[in-house]
C-alpha cells in the first residue's frame, strides 16, 4: 500500500512518444507542472504551499510503447462485442478435443492442458496490469486446485 503514489496514462501516439523519449527527471518535473496547472490555490496550500505540488521523489515508467512484443497494444472490449465473451477465452483447454467437447471434459475431471490468464482475460479490469497479475494467480490457482484434488483422490488419476 502506497498512499503516496500517484498512477498516470499517457494517451495518443504523438505523447507516448514524447514521453518515451524523456528523462525519468523531465517526466517528474511534467507530471509537478500539470498537477499545479489544473489543481485549486486551496488544495495547493496542503499539498505543497504556493510552490505547487511537490515534486514526484520517484518515477516508475514502462517503455510499453518501445516493446517490440506489445508496442504499446492492449485489449479492449470492441464496440457490439459483448463481455461474456471474455469467459469464452478463459476457458482452459483440456485433451485433445475440439471446443464443443471442452465442457465435457472439464466436467469429467480432465487436467487443464492449456490455461489463459493476461490483461484480456479479466471481466472488469481488462486491459490493466492487475487484470495480467489477478488473471495469473486464478490460473495458478486452477492449476493447484486440480493437483490438490488429485492428491486428496477426488478426481480421475489420468494426467496426460
Amino acid at each position: 500500500h502506497q498512499p503516496n503514489m500517484l498512477v498516470a496514462w499517457v494517451h495518443g501516439h504523438a505523447a507516448a512518444r514524447a514521453m518515451h523519449a524523456r528523462s525519468d527527471e523531465e517526466v517528474a518535473e511534467d507530471i509537478a507542472a500539470t498537477l499545479t496547472h489544473f489543481c485549486s490555490a486551496e488544495l495547493l496550500s496542503g499539498a505543497g504551499g504556493a510552490g505547487g505540488i511537490p515534486r514526484a521523489k520517484c518515477v516508475i515508467r514502462s517503455r510499453w510503447r518501445a516493446s517490440p512484443w506489445t508496442r504499446g497494444s492492449y485489449s479492449f472490449v470492441a464496440v457490439g462485442a459483448d463481455v461474456d465473451m471474455i469467459d469464452e477465452l478463459v476457458r482452459p483447454l483440456c485433451g485433445e478435443v475440439g471446443p464443443e467437447e471442452q465442457e465435457q471434459r472439464q466436467e469429467a475431471d480432465e487436467p487443464p492442458r492449456l490455461c489463459f490468464a493476461g490483461e484480456h482475460t479479466h471481466r472488469t479490469y481488462y486491459s490493466t496490469m492487475h487484470a495480467a497479475y489477478l488473471t495469473g494467480e486464478r490460473e495458478g490457482r486452477r492449476v493447484a486446485d486440480w493437483i490438490q484434488k488429485q492428491r486428496l483422490g477426488g478426481g480421475n488419476r489420468k494426467t496426460t
